[in-house]
């Protein structure tokens, strides 16, 4: 939600169907893409094998992927318009905030570097950490105990419906943000 990202899970994951099923997302089942967009690649790989009934295996497209991220977070990611500015002025405001992303923790914290923003959040947390997707709470959960902050007061930002539906069912406080890079699923 930090960084304009969204689409280059679209760019990697056409390149994946493409290069090892031999289709398109505009081929695959709508609640699939959806799970798989809140989910990390750790999770939405073999799920991706297993609902091609596909032999291919996982660690290879695990580590295709693993590439494709590696080169993008880490060069060229850029940060959403206006993100630096409200995180100077949350941090003034002496707000604490976590990062919780389905992105791998190696991507996140590479984003974070390339942008110069690591310095504004006490905790970087990933769904590989709890090995759930955004679609069940327990990322949320683990951020609100590292943020020791009531879920009264506590805004979740998300890009993904999915996860914004997580988050509102926990009876969280939630901002959605739109992504051009997002289809809508």
């Amino acid at each position: 939600t930090l960084t304009d990202s969204m689409f280059i899970w679209d760019e990697c994951l056409d390149e994946v169907l493409r290069r090892y099923f031999h289709t398109s997302q505009d081929q695959m089942d709508r609640d699939m893409l959806e799970k798989m967009d809140t989910a990390p690649i750790s999770m939405s790989v073999p799920m991706l094998c297993e609902y091609f009934s596909s032999s291919v295996d996982p660690k290879e497209i695990l580590d295709m992927m693993n590439e494709y991220f590696r080169d993008f977070y880490g060069n060229k990611i850029k940060l959403k318009d206006g993100v630096r500015e409200l995180l100077e002025h949350l941090q003034k405001k002496g707000v604490r905030m976590c990062v919780a992303s389905a992105s791998s923790p190696e991507s996140v914290r590479a984003a974070l570097r390339h942008c110069g923003i690591e310095d504004y959040f006490c905790a970087v947390l990933t769904c590989d950490d709890v090995k759930k997707s955004k679609e069940y709470p327990d990322i949320y959960e683990v951020a609100l105990s590292l943020l020791h902050t009531p879920k009264e007061t506590t805004w979740i930002f998300e890009d993904a419906v999915i996860a914004l539906r997580t988050a509102n069912r926990m009876g969280m406080n939630t901002v959605g943000i739109y992504d051009a890079g997002q289809k809508e699923r």
